[in-house]
């Protein structure tokens, strides 16, 4: 009996981190996604952020 009991201990305590680790990330993946939908967060665009070849050499010529 008190196997099962630390069993069923065990599996509701990684039940409950896993929702807390989901809950926890959700609220970066969600602000991401609402930058990505408005166009704010452009990091991978190297022409818009200024790190292509091209903006760097005319930045510093």
């Amino acid at each position: 009996m008190i196997k099962s009991l630390k069993f069923k201990y065990y599996v509701l305590l990684c039940v409950v981190s896993i929702i807390l680790i989901i809950g926890i990330s959700s609220i970066a993946l969600f602000t991401q996604f609402e930058l990505l939908k408005d166009k704010l967060y452009i990091v991978s665009n190297k022409d818009a952020m200024g790190t292509s070849i091209s903006s760097v050499t005319s930045q510093h010529a």
